[in-house]
């Protein structure tokens, strides 16, 4: 059992998961009952997005195991329904997995993902912040406890944690990112611009960084570079539906109305539950005489829940978009 062990490890060092999944199978037909073979094999299922198989996997390695290894598979079963959009059962894996195993940081900074996804913004900085005394120069805690206290409209304190990240590792592109649309909110928009610019820099094919460079363009009326960047955004991502919205708030801010409504049209078809999207078409519709089309955005975009102060050209609105 255990030469099989170490061939599915060997396989999986190199990337041949399928293999150590067979593997792992063959090891488990002669020990059925062995927690850890299961806790392999739903690893390496995981990797090739074989995710109900790899629950499966997790919850029986659960079934079977104790102690620390019961605390891993349950974080691995966490994150492998928190990737599948089960959220509140993720949450309760995490739960009882940090029971079991109280002092890994990667356990609270899952929790706090999947807390910050169902709209519990508070719970996720609790989480991150005791991952944080656990791992103090985890880059990552940093972000994501950044991205948090957006939510909870703290810029300040969202910024600061944007500053540590970077501190911790001035290589972590997503805390310059970030830090630029918390930036945007604090009308910085040099601040903002220069850590796009920087983001750029470590990663030259980051669609969401031209994307919010762009928007920042856009609040200093500086259009032909922001339509530049939103047209590289597109590029780099073609369905990337803000960089659409983006490019169509600048055609529309400067009277090219058809140019607008054609990126908002694509806009909603990557994402039809975007009510100012709609709000936005139904307002560029009315300008071009199109009253009964404009007449349907508006009322499918109050159904969505449009407020009338998400506008073009409102900081909240621009920034606030998650690329």
């Amino acid at each position: 059992m255990r030469c099989h062990l170490r061939q599915a490890a060997d396989l999986q060092d190199e990337g041949r998961f399928l293999e150590a999944a067979d593997e792992y199978t063959r090891a488990l037909a002669v020990d059925p009952s062995n927690a850890e073979l299961y806790l392999g094999r739903g690893v390496v299922l995981r990797k090739v997005g074989r995710v109900a198989e790899a629950i499966a996997d997790y919850s029986a390695a659960i079934e079977s195991g104790s102690g620390r290894l019961r605390g891993k598979a349950y974080y691995n079963r966490g994150n492998a329904r928190a990737a599948a959009g089960l959220l509140p059962e993720a949450i309760s894996d995490y739960d009882a997995s940090l029971a079991l195993v109280y002092d890994e940081p990667r356990i609270l900074v899952g929790r706090a993902l999947a807390r910050h996804r169902i709209g519990d913004a508070s719970g996720a900085v609790v989480d991150y912040s005791q991952a944080l005394v656990l791992a103090p120069g985890d880059a990552g805690a940093y972000v994501g406890r950044g991205k948090a206290q957006m939510s909870l409209h703290r810029y300040a304190e969202a910024r600061r944690d944007h500053d540590l990240a970077i501190a911790a590792d001035p290589g972590c592109v997503e805390a310059y990112v970030e830090r630029a649309r918390v930036a945007m909110l604090q009308d910085d928009l040099e601040q903002a611009r220069s850590d796009c610019d920087m983001a750029l820099v470590l990663d030259p094919n980051m669609a969401r960084a031209y994307c919010y460079r762009a928007r920042t363009e856009g609040l200093r009326q500086e259009w032909e570079a922001a339509l530049a960047d939103f047209d590289e955004a597109i590029r780099l991502r073609p369905g990337y539906a803000n960089a659409y919205i983006g490019r169509g708030d600048v055609h529309a801010t400067n009277g090219r109305f058809r140019e607008a409504v054609a990126d908002y049209s694509r806009a909603i078809e990557l994402d039809p539950s975007d009510a100012y999207t709609w709000a936005r078409r139904a307002e560029v519709h009315e300008r071009l005489g199109m009253h009964s089309e404009a007449a349907r955005g508006r009322r499918e975009a109050a159904r969505l829940g449009a407020t009338p102060e998400r506008k073009d050209g409102d900081r909240a609105a621009q920034a606030n978009r998650h690329g």
